[in-house]
């Protein structure tokens, strides 16, 4: 089972290895559900963050085998004004879903895309309120929340002026806009081999995947990059730094604003403000310590 950005690859390496390949196209987490009822011998998810799908191990462990950057796209106008004032993902955190001005859209906030978004968003965020981890995912939370959507298949339509699409960069062309790419990186979605049980031809077919001449000219043909490569160059020679995701302990938390957790919510917060609540304890007031 293989997330469809990876399918070329895969079957462009499999005759090298001597493999008998059926490839089963799987998005989001149904391919962990496959893998487990054994129904497919190994998996590539649409990102690190899904194959938490399949268990923390497997989305620590399981070496890429692909990386597909995730970027800002706008019209030319657009992109011309937004690199003047500066692009980047704290800048879109500041201004809660919109950048300059300009409505901010992502195709699906449980898409690969926007898990590898929040990451990226929430270090941001920390940053900037003191290292807060817990400021740093509620921001990605609400900024997430707060981005419009387009249709998946729309992704490599002209973009509207005046708004700015997340999209990954194999499905931008000449007529979908300008490249934008932020000064704080940009966010690599990593396909990782993801298998639960090894046997020699999934070795042979993994280290195939990994390093043969004929894999990586097939993720150059698909629009990805070679996993570990330092940087991310747009089509108009602009570099930015590949940001693939910051920790291993930061997965479930970019799965979870991305995914099924990321819903909106009224919270009321109560604080008892009673008399007793100015009795003094080491660490101050019990309001203080509240």
């Amino acid at each position: 089972a293989a997330t469809p950005a990876i399918v070329d690859v895969l079957e462009a390496v499999a005759p090298q290895a001597c493999i008998d390949l059926e490839v089963v196209e799987a998005t989001a987490a149904s391919g962990a559900t496959s893998l487990r009822a054994g129904e497919v011998d190994g998996w590539i998810p649409d990102s690190r963050e899904y194959a938490l799908a399949a268990g923390l191990d497997a989305a620590a462990t399981s070496p890429s085998v692909g990386w597909s950057p995730v970027v800002m796209v706008t019209d030319a106008a657009g992109a011309d004004a937004l690199a003047a004032e500066g692009v980047s993902w704290g800048r879109l955190a500041a201004e809660r879903g919109l950048l300059g001005g300009r409505a901010v859209a992502v195709a699906d906030t449980a898409s690969g895309s926007a898990m590898s978004v929040a990451d990226k968003i929430a270090a941001a965020a920390s940053s900037s309120l003191g290292g807060d981890r817990y400021l740093g995912l509620s921001t990605a939370a609400a900024t997430l929340a707060s981005l419009q959507r387009f249709e998946p298949a729309t992704a490599a339509a002209p973009v509207p002026a005046g708004t700015v699409r997340i999209v990954e960069a194999r499905s931008v062309t000449e007529q979908t806009g300008t490249i934008l790419v932020p000064a704080d990186g940009v966010p690599i979605l990593e396909h990782p081999w993801v298998v639960l049980t090894p046997t020699p031809e999934l070795d042979r077919l993994k280290d195939a995947l990994v390093s043969s001449p004929a894999a990586i000219e097939a993720r150059a043909e698909a629009g990805l990059l070679e996993p570990g490569t330092a940087g991310y160059t747009s089509p108009a020679g602009v570099v930015g730094s590949a940001v693939p995701v910051r920790d291993i302990a930061n997965i479930p938390a970019a799965f979870a604003l991305a995914g099924s957790g990321n819903k909106s919510a009224d919270a009321l917060v109560m604080i008892d403000v009673s008399g007793s609540m100015d009795a003094v304890t080491p660490e101050g007031t019990l309001l203080k310590t509240v």
